[in-house]
């Protein structure tokens, strides 16, 4: 039975709106860690990174977790994604075939532009990361699911929170537009990523 245990939800990387300084899909990709010794909810000044980011296809891991939080009445986790992890790296989890439950009653069944951590890689003026993103029309016509928005913005609907980086997510129950979606459209105060390793 012992082969089947998983360990609880371990946090091995957190991101806060405006810290500004490095991307933070830099900051998951590069080989190097930001591990301040505390708990990565509670330390408020930077990118926090474990240094099992860097171990990730040694440790075994079975589940990742993206959660979505905010301080509205204390710390609240607002979304939740849960991926298959067995046989992954620390770049190829994020993608829609190792989706196994969502929020978004509709990010299996539609289509998606872009479904990675990388995010917008055709434009630099955008840089987007950890993007589920469904099409692209024009700025105004931009529908998805969740974004880090990296930068000061592209289109209007990135500068809608003026912090570096900040998260946005869909609060409906599918894909928001991002520029009509008014209060569908959320803003989280801290996004975790955390694994269960066998």
């Amino acid at each position: 039975m012992a082969g089947n245990c998983y360990c609880d939800w371990q946090p091995v990387f957190r991101i806060l709106p405006g810290v500004g300084g490095e991307k933070a899909k830099d900051v998951w990709t590069a080989d190097t860690t930001r591990d301040f010794g505390s708990d990565p909810l509670l330390f408020p000044v930077a990118q926090y990174k474990s240094p099992l980011v860097d171990q990730w296809e040694t440790l075994g891991v079975q589940l990742v977790k993206v959660s979505l939080y905010t301080y509205k009445q204390g710390l609240t986790e607002v979304r939740d994604l849960i991926f298959d992890g067995r046989n992954t790296d620390k770049l190829n989890w994020f993608c829609k075939e190792r989706l196994m439950s969502s929020p978004w009653t509709d990010l299996k069944t539609e289509t998606t532009n872009i479904f990675s951590i990388a995010g917008e890689v055709g434009n630099p003026n955008a840089p987007r990361s950890f993007y589920i993103n469904r099409n692209y029309g024009g700025c105004p016509n931009d529908n998805g699911w969740l974004v880090v928005v990296e930068g000061s913005g592209y289109c209007d609907w990135e500068k809608r929170d003026q912090r570096v980086p900040h998260i946005l997510f869909s609060r409906k129950s599918t894909f928001v537009n991002w520029t009509s979606g008014g209060d569908d459209v959320g803003t989280a105060d801290v996004m975790v990523i955390y694994i269960k390793t066998k």
